[in-house]
């Protein structure tokens, strides 16, 4: 079985949540004795494909330009065209298309497509009138022979918005990328919670923790540690001033190993938002004991199921339970204990497996 995947996440993203998946996906199915599996990336910017061992990257077709250079509108339609001849020559049994980019492709190849989130159609109003993004999911679900979603959660809301009757269908979680990363040596004077990633966008709730740090009275010595996402925005910097957190909260950025040191000694994750596709901050954190205390919004259910403490996102004063709870030895130990057992579960090996056990139901079922 041949499988080639395409280069439109790579293009788009140096760095990041989706193509780190795709990569990880890509690199784990590679590592497979019985398929051939090529990546064509193009001309890219992403750092997972530049920092990809040689062995991987006898797979990859691509060449690395810093991000100032790749523009998406003059990229994406060279690399589809080279794709394309590309494709011709490597005939290509299934083609896993990483993002809404549809280039054209031999003649019985089967399409597959991830689905990550439906962020665009349940939030419409947190993007621009004429974003293109759903039409150009939409025709790119139209295509596939086969769509894979990150979570039954995400599944459930493709089925909302898309016809999928003709549409060969699997959830297949993520794996743990940071399974492998080890943890730098750092000393931590005081306790902290940990928040990782995005703040700025409705969704992710983060005003929501600042108003319960403030409000609660939660563990006064213990700050909020912001990791990712870019620094603190002046509107940022003005509430948490207003709610009298300017001691307590802090930004950091940094390498996978130092997340790892962050996640290994905070007191807990605190993972509020009110929808995600997955969820990766969750998993990453369990595989290092960090107890993670995470809104009961769906997916998170899924991936975290009983190793963590939940909250409804709307309500201070249940994440204010969590938070107070988690202060305690006790419930940490136990939910560290049940976090690292529930990593396990997610190994980007097995998501390989499930993966082209997929890519063959295809070509049984479509000859």
């Amino acid at each position: 079985m041949r499988i080639l995947y395409d280069y439109a996440a790579f293009v788009m993203q140096g760095r990041g949540g989706v193509s780190r998946v795709l990569y990880e996906l890509f690199k784990s199915v590679s590592e497979l004795g019985d398929v051939e599996v090529m990546l064509f990336a193009g001309f890219h910017k992403n750092l997972y494909l530049r920092d990809a061992p040689q062995e991987v990257k006898r797979r990859i077709i691509g060449w690395y330009l810093p991000e100032k250079v790749i523009k998406q509108r003059v990229f994406m339609p060279i690399n589809r065209l080279l794709f394309q001849v590309y494709a011709r020559c490597f005939r290509p049994d299934v083609c896993h298309l990483t993002y809404f980019d549809l280039p054209r492709l031999p003649e019985n190849c089967k399409v597959v497509i991830t689905i990550h989130d439906m962020i665009n159609e349940l939030y419409p109003e947190m993007f621009a009138v004429d974003d293109p993004q759903c039409t150009w999911k939409k025709k790119a679900v139209k295509r596939a022979d086969g769509v894979v979603c990150v979570s039954e959660n995400t599944l459930k809301d493709l089925k909302k918005f898309t016809d999928l009757k003709n549409t060969e269908t699997r959830v297949i979680y993520h794996g743990n990328s940071f399974a492998d990363v080890e943890p730098i040596s750092l000393t931590f004077d005081k306790p902290y919670f940990l928040y990782v990633g995005s703040r700025f966008v409705a969704y992710k709730n983060f005003n929501f923790v600042l108003e319960t740090l403030a409000h609660k009275k939660i563990g006064n010595n213990v700050s909020l540690v912001c990791f990712g996402g870019g620094d603190l925005k002046s509107q940022e910097l003005k509430l948490i001033e207003k709610f009298g957190l300017s001691e307590r909260v802090l930004q950091v950025s940094g390498s996978d190993e130092l997340l790892a040191a962050y996640y290994k000694n905070a007191r807990a994750l605190i993972y509020p938002s009110t929808y995600e596709g997955f969820g990766l901050p969750p998993l990453e954190a369990m595989g290092f004991g960090c107890p993670v205390v995470v809104s009961s919004a769906p997916p998170m259910p899924e991936v975290v199921e009983n190793a963590g403490l939940y909250f409804n996102p709307n309500s201070s004063d249940e994440l204010a339970e969590c938070l107070k709870g988690v202060l305690s030895k006790k419930i940490r130990k136990r939910l560290s204990d049940l976090g690292i057992q529930q990593s396990r579960k997610f190994q980007w090996n097995n998501k390989a497996d499930q993966l082209t056990a997929f890519y063959k139901q295809l070509l049984k079922n479509y000859g």
